[in-house]
């Protein structure tokens, strides 16, 4: 009973080990010098209806929490 204990014991004594290729370092997180590219980012056609429908409903969410609110505080 005690052999097993002991070799648990030893097997988690042992000297810690370097860091896995995934974890990265500091000067790792820092952007390199931007490559050139010789073609432009692709960018898709603006949709002048969608951003339009995208914005109304973006003042509908904030007016709704901005009513809801003032309704929790009694106002």
């Amino acid at each position: 009973m005690n052999s097993g204990a002991s070799r648990t014991i030893a097997a988690t004594d042992s000297a810690p080990t370097a860091p896995s290729k995934s974890v990265l370092e500091p000067h790792q997180l820092t952007p390199s010098k931007p490559q050139a590219s010789s073609q432009p980012p692709f960018l898709p056609p603006f949709d002048r209806s969608l951003m339009e429908r995208l914005t109304d409903e973006v003042a509908r969410n904030i007016e709704k929490r901005l009513r809801i609110e003032r309704e929790r505080r009694g106002l």
